[in-house]
């Protein structure tokens, strides 16, 4: 047995028996992190036997230290850092899950229950995440008979009674459960897609128009589009630049709709696929045509000025031209991924490959077939880790079904995390950069799925019910998570 205390001189002292049910030993001090007193602490067991002390210093901070062996030598303190606008943490607790990893549990005066893990039994750890909920202060954790943490927490409450509320694992090692629920927030318009440009405005596109929010998705106002809009893209590094396919013409608002001009004459064609890169907002790409005729694939790298045409026209075979993926990435100009074609029903058995551009869309290599799915979303490629991409595909005929895949090596290699043998397919899907883990699959039977382990285990996020899920967005805070659905947006705080 080792008793752990804390001295007057802020520091962390220990004292252990000098062997089991025996005598103890004399008190030895663990010191502080550079001269910073400590307070609160609390020990857990690593899956290896090696005892680690976690502790809050200067009020914000958790700082944690441990035994380099089993019963052996301690190492230096290290910092775990601050949850995100942390003025003050209460009593830390810490758990070990069913696979062996310690994950710790801190309360911020004020505010949710925040908290983070190892990656791995007895190895570094991840960044934080909040739990929500309203803790009073100390918050304690206990494990069920299967494996899974449990967290209980008083409430806080200015008068009368203290409700105790608590927050479970949904499986072993994996999601927690839902402590908040969807709000729907633009009602009866199918919701097709969602933008989440720099600022913080969130965008969606309906079926009878563009709306714009200011307050993550509680609210909304219509914007003007040209004539006969359909496609729509918005600069992902300026709100008040869109694109947008119309009669006759792909326009271009430099104003946030207010006007709006012709940048590509397009007599008796349609915009099929619209993206602007994230990495250079000058570089656009249009996949134009008519689904059933003809189709061209056109670069500006001037914002619309000019164009040059990268491939077509292209006929049609009896089959129509479709483009379910045009996403430049996030961080690299030269790149763009794509999965666009002219499809039939011959094609069903075999699918469609994801491809990528190294040189700006002017030759394309395939980068993954899932075969035989066909690609539908993609998201990833920047954050606390840059290699990771998420991608979902869907089967086209009955009985339906389609699967999500991770990549962890910038696309090199695929591994699937969700499968749908029938019935629903993945068309929505989000994660968050800044904790890549957490990763969101939108379900075309109306209901949203999320897993906070790369895809490990996945848990129903809030209700069912939403309509059928065409796009998921993160807001740029990572307050909310946004649904464009059949039944139009919902939201639900995170």
């Amino acid at each position: 047995v080792e008793a752990f205390a804390l001295a007057s001189d802020g520091a962390l002292w220990h004292i252990a028996q000098t062997a089991p049910d025996s005598g103890w030993g004399t008190w030895s001090s663990l010191g502080t992190p550079g001269g910073v007193n400590l307070a609160l602490p609390v020990v857990g067991l690593n899956a290896d036997g090696r005892l680690e002390v976690f502790a809050i210093g200067s009020f914000n901070t958790l700082w944690h230290i441990w035994q380099t062996a089993p019963g052996g030598s301690w190492s230096s303190w290290t910092s775990l850092g601050t949850p995100a606008g942390a003025a003050s943490l209460g009593q830390p607790a810490v758990a070990q899950n069913a696979d062996g990893r310690l994950e710790v549990f801190v309360s911020v005066l004020g505010g949710a229950l925040w908290h983070l893990w190892q990656t791995a039994p007895g190895a570094g750890w991840s960044g934080w995440e909040s739990l929500a909920g309203e803790p009073a202060n100390d918050v304690g954790v206990g494990r069920t008979a299967d494996g899974r943490l449990e967290l209980f927490a008083e409430a806080r409450a200015a008068s009368g009674p203290h409700a105790l509320w608590h927050r479970w694992q949904v499986a072993p090692g994996g999601a927690w459960s839902v402590s908040e629920d969807w709000q729907q927030t633009l009602a009866g318009d199918p919701a097709q897609q969602l933008f989440t440009p720099a600022g913080g405005a969130v965008f969606v596109r309906t079926q009878s128009g563009l709306f714009r929010s200011n307050d993550t998705g509680l609210t909304w106002a219509g914007v003007n589009l040209p004539a006969g809009a359909g496609r729509v893209a918005v600069d992902p590094t300026n709100a008040a630049t869109i694109y947008a396919g119309g009669t006759g013409a792909l326009f271009k608002t430099t104003d946030g709709g207010a006007t709006w001009s012709a940048v590509l004459a397009l007599p008796g064609d349609q915009v099929l696929g619209l993206a602007v890169s994230p990495a250079d907002h000058n570089l656009v790409y249009a996949a134009t045509g008519v689904a059933n005729n003809s189709y061209e694939f056109r670069r500006s790298q001037n914002g619309g000025a000019t164009w040059t045409t990268l491939e077509g026209p292209l006929g049609t075979n009896l089959c129509t031209w479709t483009v379910l993926i045009l996403a430049p990435h996030p961080t690299d100009s030269q790149r763009v991924m794509r999965t666009a074609g002219c499809y039939a029903g011959r094609d069903v058995p075999y699918g469609a490959d994801l491809a990528e551009s190294r040189n700006r869309g002017a030759t394309w290599s395939p980068l993954f077939h899932p075969t035989p799915l066909f690609p539908t979303r993609i998201t990833g490629g920047h954050g606390a880790q840059p290699p990771r991409f998420y991608m979902s595909a869907h089967f086209s005929a009955p009985p339906g079904g389609g699967k999500v895949f991770r990549s962890d090596d910038d696309g090199v290699t695929w591994t699937q995390v969700l499968n749908f043998a029938s019935g629903p397919s993945v068309e929505g899907l989000a994660y968050d950069p800044i904790t890549p883990d957490q990763v969101y699959a939108g379900l075309t039977t109306g209901s949203v799925q999320a897993s906070h382990d790369r895809g490990t285990t996945w848990a129903d996020l809030g209700s069912a019910g939403l309509g059928a899920v065409a796009d998921l967005a993160l807001s740029l805070d990572g307050t909310h998570l946004l649904a464009a659905t059949a039944l139009g947006v919902w939201r639900i705080a995170r």
